[in-house]
């Protein structure tokens, strides 16, 4: 017959309900467990007022050494602490700062294509005589990817409520011109690639083309104007951005910071257009290389206040400036020679703009400590 309990299990039972019938007779009651929070939520409250704590400590530490280390000028003496405030712009200019973005962010998508599929067809065509078929190489018109984003991206910045009428009416010429190009190419390059010429001994060629030149020119001629205005405002908006620096912080380094952004920013600007004149070169290399020589007289052992973490930082970010400043002096020399700049190496515009981007991104987390 089977066992109901093994022997061990019945002892083991038994134990357990003798524990039990001892603490239902207890008169102590059993321990209440605290209302409060639970054990672990208080843990978590205690890491918080610890973590607090420090956090203020060290803002503490941080405003006492800023008071005390503060400079007002690479070199000066100590200066009592200057509160640092972000520079307050209005709602006019930061719609204006966001309109020129949007302008630029167009001519940037389609300026290169548009130019592109102009050489590619004017390579092989005559351009008063227009096609005739008997070319050794049609090479027929380039598609300009990225029409669409362009026209979206110009009506965009269009629509932004700044009243800046000259600058608007600028855009939207390069608008128009733009949406009457767009179909002239691709139905040229469709013309081209499918060798629909060989059909029609190159009739839609013929007169396609000298449509598609007018349209070409229109479109140049408005980007110019565009870019014209651009530089109008954003001078003017600039200007207006060192004064509010200035205001606030007077000749610091902050302010160096600033016209060395805006003035070198501008010259790899400049550099970078393949309609740029030596008269916007020279107008835009002085005024880099003084900036980039005022910047460098910061002295960063006394730039307040600074750890020695992002000390090494700021020695950095003046090798990048000299950098930088050796290849405005190139550039310049070669304006003063009336010598074109070079394709790459020093002195040509991606060069300069590689080194103005390496410049400023490492300059920009640097900017707290100015």
């Amino acid at each position: 017959m089977r066992r109901a309990f093994p022997g061990h299990s019945k002892t083991l039972i038994l134990s357990g309900i003798l524990v039990l019938c001892a603490a239902a007779c207890s008169k102590d009651p059993p321990p209440k467990v605290a209302a409060s929070k639970p054990a672990v939520a208080a843990t978590d409250d205690d890491e918080l007022d610890r973590w607090e704590a420090e956090r203020a400590a060290k803002k503490a530490k941080r405003e006492a050494a800023s008071e005390k280390e503060g400079f007002a000028l690479a070199g000066g003496a100590p200066a009592k602490k200057v509160q640092q405030p972000a520079v307050a712009l209005t709602p006019e200019d930061l719609q204006l700062r966001a309109k020129l973005a949007d302008f630029s962010d167009a001519l940037h998508r389609c300026v290169p294509q548009v130019r592109h599929a102009n050489t590619l067809y004017r390579d092989w065509v005559d351009a008063e005589k227009g096609p005739t078929g008997e070319e050794d190489l049609i090479t027929g018109v380039a598609l300009v990817p990225g029409a669409d984003d362009c026209i979206v991206a110009l009506g965009r910045g269009i629509d932004k409520r700044t009243p800046t009428p000259a600058l608007d009416a600028a855009a939207e010429s390069a608008k128009t011109a733009l949406t009457r190009l767009d179909p002239l190419v691709k139905s040229a390059h469709e013309y081209y690639d499918t060798k629909a010429y060989l059909t029609d001994r190159m009739a839609k060629g013929k007169q396609m083309h000298e449509n598609l030149l007018t349209t070409l020119d229109a479109w140049f001629a408005a980007v110019l104007e565009l870019r014209a205005e651009m530089d109008k405002a954003d001078a003017t908006l600039s200007e207006r951005e060192l004064s509010a620096v200035i205001e606030k912080f007077g000749r610091q380094h902050k302010y160096l910071f600033r016209t060395w952004q805006y003035r070198c920013r501008r010259l790899a600007e400049v550099v970078s257009d393949i309609d740029r004149t030596s008269e916007g070169l020279q107008a835009t290399v002085g005024p880099c290389r003084v900036a980039i020589e005022e910047l460098q007289g910061i002295d960063p052992e006394r730039a307040s206040p600074i750890n020695d973490v992002d000390l090494p930082k700021w020695h950095n970010l003046l090798t990048d400036l000299k950098a930088l400043h050796d290849d405005t002096k190139v550039m310049a020399q070669l304006l003063l020679d009336n010598k074109p700049l070079p394709d790459d190496g020093p002195g040509s515009p991606a060069h300069f703009a590689t080194l103005y981007k390496k410049a400023e991104s490492t300059a920009v987390p640097l900017l707290i400590y100015l």
